[in-house]
Order: C-alpha cells, then structure tokens, then sequence
C-alpha cells in the first residue's frame, strides 16, 4: 500500500456567519429545487447540495473511486450531516459533474484524515487552530479543465465563513507531483 501524503494550508480568517448561513432550512431542503448558486460560469454552476443532488454526487464519488480501484463501500453523502457540507457542481443540464465535501473539526466529528495523520492533526489543533478536511473529491471525465480550481475557491470560501485557520486535504501519492 502506498502511503498518503497530508497537505495543509494556512486560511485567512474572515469573519463570517459559518456553515449554518449557507444552509437552507428543513423546510426548504424538502423542495426538490436546485439550491442557490454560489458560483456561476457560463459551463457550471456550484452550489451546495441539497437532497436533489447529494445522489448524484454519491454515484459520482463511488464511479470516479471505483475508476481507480478505491473502496466505495460506506461513502454516503447526507444534508443532514451539520459536520459536513458538499458541494456540488451542475452543467447546464443541472447534471451532477464535480463535488467536494468539508468537515469540519470538532471533538464529536474529528476529520477522516486523523486515521492516518492523528500526530500531525493533533499538533495544529494544539495551538487553537480550526481545522477542516477537504475531501470525498469528484470530478465528471468530461468536465471543463477549470472546474477544480473554482470548486476549490468556494470550498476555501466556505471555509473562512465558517472561521477555518488551516484547511487539510489527505493526498494520494499517485497525484503528488
């Protein structure tokens, strides 16, 4: 087995109202509409997925992992999940074509990475940083070259909303240039 690779980074910290502004409320997340955009290009939109989209980005997941021999079982995207929010891109179409989810860190819901990397973790949360996980990463064959770089901004976005110092990604050795 290969090793992973723990990556950090420093956020800026901008005051904000956290994960729970950009929520839609129990009532709203019922309707099976699109959420709002976030971000819009003139070849996709990212949103926040709501219970419209989180099954197509779980098949996206599973079908990009299973793509390159990763295990698939147990991954399950939920709006329900106040630790975790997943973005979803949409083409014109409103067809799931990229997604990312965020953790955030608390003592109840430590990050995914700690499985491998609790040292490390653990050392930045010692000097009262706030962590969040970037993970659970998805992207369409066929989407535009540009999609990563823009999911990434609005989950780096989302991040410093919700107070993050520092965000962590695990790397596959595989993609570590």
């Amino acid at each position: 087995a290969e090793a992973a690779w723990l990556a950090t980074t420093r956020l800026r910290n901008e005051p904000g109202a956290g994960f729970g502004a950009l929520r839609k409320s129990d009532a709203q997340r019922t309707q099976p509409s699109l959420p709002p955009t976030l971000l819009h290009t003139d070849q996709f939109d990212v949103r926040i997925a709501n219970d419209r989209l989180l099954p197509e980005a779980e098949q996206l997941i599973k079908a990009r992992y299973a793509e390159r021999g990763y295990a698939t079982e147990g991954i399950q995207l939920s709006a329900r999940d106040q630790s975790r929010l997943t973005l979803a891109a949409t083409d014109k179409n409103a067809d799931v074509i990229g997604t990312m989810s965020l953790r955030m860190d608390t003592p109840e819901h430590r990050l995914a990475a700690d499985k491998t990397f609790a040292a490390e973790l653990q050392s930045l949360r010692s000097h009262d940083n706030k962590l969040i996980e970037y993970g659970r990463f998805a992207i369409h064959s066929d989407a535009p070259a540009e999609l990563a770089k823009n999911m990434m901004w609005v989950a780096v976005s989302a991040s410093k909303l919700n107070h993050a110092t520092h965000g962590v990604i695990e790397v596959n050795p595989r993609h570590v240039a």
